[in-house]
């Protein structure tokens, strides 16, 4: 036996013990040797095993053995515990916006980090590529990229798309978007850009699974305190929970009358810190704070079970579209689409 297969045995010793033992599954000398024997071609003797798992507890691994507990050695504390790596794997299912196949390598980096006995109990996690996903297989070097442009503060450009009818993303114009970029944060199982969009003072924001052709700019991207409403600084939990369903635009104060089985839907969507007061018909007034066409969106969500009081610009907005809303189902619907649907 050559030295270097010597050297690495260390590391075979570990990668057994990461893989196959836990509390209720330990591992004697024998056991160890056959695994590496099997999996890495390697003969070793016990007395190797008992010596390399001894450097391995002193550098700091957390193995169990025999002076313990009389029965073998296991591997006793992670990088992850089984369920922290269930919540970061359903993190991944749930996320939308992770192509399919991006999505499957992520889980099974994920699942590997835990032993043979945790990916088992995990086998619901190949439904991943069968639920609707991300489009963008560009999304990670995105990320990446848009990442080192925020850390060196420089500008970035790309091309921004939509979805076409051949549900295809398809570019919203030739020319590039060219921005600061300040923050990415993930809301509502999407992935933003927060920037200023280069010639205007305010802040806007770009889904990252919309984005391609991301080109690291060698110019400075622009101080975020520059721009005239964020001279104080900028919260980006404010940002957020005043730009409801990511949307933009005026932020406004707003009155909203609810009933009491949705106050938690209020507390979810606009923040614990919402003022709220008991009225006399029984229902509940809200004061809120973001922006317009984020609460139009949001009560219009809830229909019935909220009434937005004011500003009258707001009232109005919504009983127009609501008005809208209704008129599109006084009359049958079009031929085309009855055929459409009998035709599945």
């Amino acid at each position: 036996m050559s030295d270097t297969p010597k050297k690495l045995l260390i590391l075979y010793v570990l990668e057994v013990l990461r893989r196959y033992s836990d509390t209720d599954h330990r591992l004697n000398s024998q056991d160890i040797i056959d695994r590496i024997r099997d999996e890495y071609g390697m003969e070793c003797e016990r007395k190797a095993i008992s010596r390399n798992i001894a450097l391995l507890q002193e550098a700091g691994f957390d193995i169990a053995g025999y002076r313990e507990n009389g029965t073998g050695y296991f591997l006793r504390e992670r990088e992850f515990t089984q369920p922290e790596l269930r919540l970061l794997i359903d993190g991944v299912l749930s996320s939308r916006l992770i192509p399919a196949t991006q999505a499957r390598q992520l889980i099974d980096k994920l699942r590997r980090q835990s032993s043979v006995y945790f990916e088992k109990r995990m086998r619901h996690v190949q439904c991943a590529c069968e639920w609707p996903r991300g489009y963008n297989e560009m999304l990670f070097l995105n990320i990446d990229i848009l990442d080192e442009a925020i850390d060196n503060k420089r500008r970035v450009s790309f091309t921004y798309h939509d979805f076409g009818i051949d549900k295809a993303l398809h570019p919203r114009r030739e020319e590039p978007y060219s921005v600061s970029p300040y923050q990415l944060v993930s809301v509502y199982g999407r992935y933003y850009l927060i920037a200023n969009y280069d010639g205007y003072d305010n802040i806007t924001h770009y889904r990252v699974d919309k984005i391609k052709s991301v080109t690291l700019s060698e110019q400075a991207a622009r101080p975020i305190m520059d721009l005239p409403a964020y001279r104080n600084g900028f919260n980006l939990q404010d940002y957020v929970n005043r730009s409801i369903h990511m949307m933009g635009g005026k932020i406004v104060h707003a009155h909203i009358i609810i009933r009491q089985e949705h106050i938690g839907d209020v507390i979810d969507w606009f923040g614990a810190d919402t003022k709220l007061y008991q009225r006399s018909d029984g229902r509940i007034g809200a004061t809120l704070r973001a922006s317009l066409n984020g609460i139009r969106c949001w009560a219009l969500q809830y229909g019935s079970y909220c009434e937005v009081a004011e500003p009258e610009i707001l009232r109005d907005m919504v009983r127009e579209e609501l008005r809208e809303t209704l008129a599109l189902y006084e009359d049958p619907p079009a031929e085309e689409c009855t055929q459409v649907s009998l035709n599945k």
